[in-house]
């Protein structure tokens, strides 16, 4: 939460910056923020389809509305509307360490 903050704080658009062998990557879909962070050599758009890929798994279980709360509380904390949701998640996340691209 820190760095999506100093991002927001700074009004950039950081898309991604290299730290050491880490890459921190970025990347703004409406209200939300998705930041990976990644030790492989994998190219920056093979991470941004990464995080494509996991915003379309979570627009697909969550409901219009989630906008309307977006619009009034911008800090608004999803996880507990994801709830049911961890497995798929993190089965979309070990398919993506094992197959990136």
């Amino acid at each position: 939460q820190a760095l999506v903050s100093f991002v927001i704080d700074s009004n950039d658009m950081i898309q991604r910056f290299v730290a050491g062998c880490h890459q921190f990557v970025f990347s703004l879909h409406g209200p939300l923020y998705f930041v990976m962070v990644a030790s492989t050599p994998e190219p920056y758009p093979a991470l941004i389809r990464q995080l494509n890929m996991m915003h379309a798994q979570i627009v697909f279980h969550l409901t219009g509305n989630v906008a309307k709360i977006f619009e009034k509380k911008a800090g608004f904390d999803l996880r507990h509307l994801l709830g049911g949701t961890d497995d798929t998640v993190r089965s979309l996340v070990r398919n993506m360490n094992n197959n990136p691209a």
